[in-house]
């Protein structure tokens, strides 16, 4: 395994640690799958639904809606 830094926004981060967590996976190894997904030969493979799931999840500011689903679920 290599290590990897990114610049992600810190509420992105937020929701995929939390969706991982859900999951019952890391947020490593989505992000891993996905890039996978991306760069496989087979251009026509099927996205799993755990990475589906993920897109879009960055697009856009986050808003405060967002914000205060982000409080909601972080201390439920």
């Amino acid at each position: 395994m290599t290590k990897l830094t990114l610049s992600i926004d810190e509420h992105t981060i937020e929701r995929g640690k939390l969706y991982a967590r859900r999951q019952g996976r890391t947020l490593s190894s989505i992000v891993e799958d996905y890039l996978e997904s991306l760069t496989r030969e087979d251009s026509t493979a099927q996205l799993s639904p755990s990475i589906r799931a993920l897109m879009g999840i960055g697009q856009g500011p986050a808003d405060e809606n967002d914000y205060r689903w982000h409080l909601m679920e972080k201390n439920s």
